[in-house]
């Protein structure tokens, strides 16, 4: 098969090809060692592909068929755009000799990429921007975690950890930041997202396990239990309770920090500013403490500016 007028018509006349300052999302797909690659550069405005930008090395297919994903690209939104495929590509250019039909992977992966690239920025700086509030208002949560978890020797590498839907996976990345593997689980989906990419930006989405919320876990699988920040908010927290208590091992521990009557208060404040609405439940820190102490957990409460922290552990038989 030759290629077709509409392939070389974008061979020799590439649209978009350049470069963008201050782009809201980059990448590089390929290797230039041995072959075809990438740089694609976009910018997004109201959750729209507004601008493409792309400098590809490789034959006269791959430079083909960025152009074209550039033109597919423009105008789209996220979710439209998510859906293009190598097909649509091949599709658009009147088709491709099967040799070459892998080159329109390449702007499709780049386009991907740049994409995630630009979650990723925009899902941190919602990050930063909620811990600065919540800072503001005199609530560091990110140093009241790490005060958390120094109330645990976790030296030893070897031990099992599941964080159980804690604020943004904040306590995992930071023990992964430390050389420890946690599995993280999260009954939100949106909450699950925001959490993995958080993961991503932190270079720690490898270390850190992802698992879904209905996963099943063995009897007395887990050294160390983290629930921080979070109970607050869970549809069904005496479930989750005793699914942490059938899990966690004899001499485990739980960590689990709440909300205190000054954190709600700031949480509350700094989520309508996000227009996030915050239901709490009727579970308090001493609830937790006493269905713990029902259960003979060995209990030590410790007071924050805006958690209260317990840490529990387990006497089981």
């Amino acid at each position: 098969m030759q290629y077709t007028d509409k392939v070389m018509e974008h061979f020799e006349n590439p649209q978009n090809v350049g470069t963008l300052e201050n782009a809201d999302g980059k990448a590089r797909v390929g290797d230039p060692s041995c072959g075809d690659f990438i740089n694609v550069w976009i910018k997004v405005k109201d959750d729209t592909i507004v601008d493409f930008k792309y400098k590809v090395y490789g034959c006269g297919a791959a430079i083909a068929t960025s152009s074209a994903v550039s033109v597919l690209a423009i105008g789209k939104t996220f979710s439209e755009a998510m859906e293009l495929t190598d097909d649509d590509v091949i599709q658009f250019l009147g088709g491709l000799p099967e040799g070459k039909q892998h080159c329109s992977l390449l702007g499709v992966q780049g386009l991907y990429a740049a994409m995630a690239d630009y979650l990723i920025k925009q899902n941190h700086n919602r990050f930063k921007s909620r811990i600065k509030a919540l800072k503001d208002m005199g609530f560091d949560i990110q140093k009241e975690i790490e005060n958390i978890l120094s109330l645990y020797d976790y030296e030893e590498s070897e031990i099992n950890v599941l964080d159980v839907a804690s604020f943004e996976a904040l306590p995992s990345i930071h023990l992964a930041l430390n050389g420890l593997a946690t599995s993280f689980i999260e009954p939100d989906s949106t909450r699950q997202h925001q959490a993995q990419l958080n993961a991503v930006h932190f270079h720690t989405d490898e270390t850190i396990a992802f698992e879904p919320y209905a996963c099943s876990f063995q009897n007395d699988e887990f050294d160390l239990i983290l629930c921080i920040a979070a109970l607050h908010r869970l549809n069904d927290p005496h479930d989750i309770l005793s699914e942490m208590h059938r899990i966690i091992k004899k001499r485990g521990v739980i960590l689990f920090a709440d909300l205190n009557p000054n954190g709600k208060r700031i949480f509350s404040i700094v989520e309508r500013h996000n227009h996030r609405n915050v239901e709490f439940n009727d579970w308090t820190v001493d609830r937790v403490v006493q269905w713990l102490e029902d259960k003979k957990y060995s209990v030590k409460r410790k007071m924050h500016n805006g958690l209260e922290s317990i840490m529990a552990i387990a006497e089981k038989e």
